[in-house]
């Protein structure tokens, strides 16, 4: 029988171990600020490599982190994509985030095929349609 507090077996020792080391507790829901943490985070490892912002959503949910939308290099538009070692770079580095468990991309412009990102068809040039001229201002 253990006379401690906290047995070195019991949920409570096992807890207690899990922050020590830097985690969070099994079975614990994160709270905001610490999804907040995570997501600006993310958020910190996309501006690293120059992602444009406005083209990808960042989602965290009890540490698992979704990526949706395009990816693109900042200012460059949609015809200059990321490189593929690029975007695993990103993976892994969001992976090594405090409390992030998975990393879920949903992008538009890239696929991935046995394990290897591969660049999707890039946006259409239709030279056809013309672009939208301003309204004049009535008087």
């Amino acid at each position: 029988m253990c006379k401690r507090r906290a047995c070195a077996g019991s949920s409570a020792a096992r807890k207690q171990a899990d922050i020590q080391r830097g985690g969070f507790p099994r079975g614990h829901a994160l709270e905001g600020s610490q999804q907040l943490q995570i997501y600006s985070s993310v958020r910190s490892v996309l501006a690293r490599h120059l992602v444009d912002p406005r083209g990808v959503e960042v989602g965290v949910s009890r540490g698992v982190v979704r990526l949706r939308g395009q990816i693109y290099h900042l200012g460059l538009g949609p015809y200059h994509p990321m490189s593929p070692e690029v975007l695993q770079t990103i993976e892994g580095e969001i992976l090594r985030i405090k409390a992030v468990t998975r990393v879920f991309f949903e992008i538009d412009n890239w696929t991935r095929s046995s394990g290897k990102w591969v660049q999707a068809a890039p946006p259409s040039k239709n030279k056809n349609v013309e672009p939208e001229k301003p309204e004049d201002p009535k008087v």
